[in-house]
């Protein structure tokens, strides 16, 4: 048995052989009387020729699957509906899954206050993915196929963008991931999916990349790191990203570990100082405020800028009030952040931040920039291509060259390039070059945060050289 499509009907054949094998077997049971002997001179009668009458077989159509139901182009629409995938209702990742929504709100307050797209509102249809793959994919098929998106934003986790990437590979609608960092998300030249978080290569160069626009800060003939890592899940993949990174692009490296909680750094600081070769840059990887205590020391004992060593610390050092309470001295820390700062802004991400800041009372994490910016370069594209169709939306992003909040996003690696452009790293397929990735640093005692001078890389640098010197 097969089958085959007639137009939009579908008809059922047999095969001949299944054919006469039914035919057969609708002779079974019928009573038969033997025939009498005939001689070989006996006349035979004319052989009746029975008629066969077959039933004819009604065979309803099976539907075709559901496609993408957003309209074709703006004409023909009443609204433009945007998809939104967050985890909203799981405690380790609420705070993101509200940030991720809370920017989402921002940039449709925007839209419609502008009109939203030739006149034609812009609505966002938000689902919780309760942070499980498989829930996600059915949510991102429904938003497809019933809500009739034009696009959908999301993509917290890894394995749950993966997900989401499955269905809208299948139906080819656009996909912007605003966190997920997996490079395997874009390595394999997904047609519909693009990112404008930090690809989880390009996180783990950070360090490696920084220092090595650094140079010999110490000016001793040798670029030397030291990592002091909390004995932690955290601090072992901290630990494994600079030991893959840095002896590969020369950089001598030393690691020393710490268990936490700690009070007392002397056995680490006794290790440092008797190192042959002074540090360039230490990396604080402690918790919390624990690594301001960790610098508190490696100061009192001599080690910091003014001896040759950088210190870099994470996000607790742009808390001012508490870093210059406990550091008076923590003049020419660097510090590392992930996501935009306010002294690396354009007017436009100052104006979000503004707004984030009015509405919510503090400061807006990575992801509120990349919802609300995933948000606009959606409408962004749609304008552009003139049309809500799925391949003429992928086409316009791929072409993209958009300021917004968080930064000037493009993508120039994708189906447009030309060939001699295609040497490229795997993972930067349809993803943002240049994602804020951020070393700042204070140049003076009691300096506010918010003016804290952006050294790397270049594209947000606020100063000529790319290091401040005591």
């Amino acid at each position: 048995m097969y089958f085959c499509d007639v137009g939009k009907k579908r008809i059922l054949r047999f095969s001949p052989l299944l054919l006469a094998v039914m035919l057969l077997a609708g002779c079974v049971g019928a009573t038969t009387t033997p025939a009498p002997a005939v001689s070989p001179t006996a006349t035979v009668p004319p052989a009746e020729v029975t008629r066969i009458v077959t039933r004819e077989i009604v065979v309803t159509a099976t539907p075709a699957p559901p496609g993408p139901c957003a309209p074709a182009s703006l004409r023909q629409a009443d609204q433009v509906n945007i998809g939104v995938l967050a985890p909203l209702a799981t405690s380790s990742v609420l705070a993101k899954g509200l940030a991720l929504q809370a920017g989402v709100s921002l940039a449709l307050e925007e839209l419609q206050a502008a009109g939203g797209i030739d006149g034609k509102p812009v609505e966002a249809v938000v689902y919780d993915t309760g942070a499980q793959p498989a829930r996600a994919a059915q949510l991102a098929e429904r938003l497809i196929t019933r809500d009739c998106v034009i696009g959908i934003v999301g993509g917290v986790q890894d394995d749950v963008a993966e997900a989401i990437k499955q269905v809208t590979e299948r139906y080819g609608v656009p996909f912007i991931v605003v966190e997920a960092t997996a490079d395997s998300l874009t390595e394999d030249r997904p047609r519909s999916l693009f990112r404008i978080a930090p690809a989880a290569t390009m996180a783990s160069r950070m360090q490696t990349d920084w220092l090595t626009s650094v140079g010999d800060f110490n000016r001793d003939g040798v670029i030397t790191a030291l990592m002091i890592a909390e004995n932690t899940a955290a601090g072992d993949a901290a630990v494994a990203n600079v030991e893959r990174w840095m002896p590969a692009a020369g950089i001598n490296l030393d690691t020393l570990r710490v268990d936490v909680p700690a009070a007392d750094y002397s056995p680490q600081i006794a290790r440092i100082v008797a190192m042959e070769k002074v540090p360039d840059a230490a990396f604080l990887f402690v918790g919390g405020n624990a690594s301001l205590e960790l610098q508190r020391q490696l100061l009192d004992a001599g080690i910091g800028p003014t001896k040759g060593t950088l210190l870099v610390q994470g996000r607790s050092a742009l808390d001012g009030p508490t870093f210059w309470q406990r550091l008076p001295d923590g003049a020419f820390t660097v510090v590392g952040r992930r996501g935009p700062w306010q002294s690396s802004l354009s007017e436009i991400g100052q104006a979000f931040l503004e707004r984030y800041r009015t509405a919510l009372g503090q400061l807006p994490e990575s992801i509120a920039f990349t919802s609300h910016d995933a948000v606009l370069l959606l409408v962004d594209a749609a304008k552009r291509a003139d049309s809500l169709a799925p391949a003429d939306i992928v086409s316009a992003l791929e072409a993209a060259d958009t300021p917004l909040a968080g930064g000037r996003y493009r993508f120039p690696y994708g189906t447009q390039q030309p060939a001699s452009n295609q040497a490229f790293p795997a993972y930067l397929w349809h993803q943002w070059p240049d994602p804020p990735l951020l070393y700042l640093q204070y140049r003076e005692a009691n300096q506010d945060p918010a003016t804290i001078d952006v050294i790397w890389p270049l594209v947000y640098r606020t100063i000529l050289d790319p290091i401040l010197r005591p």
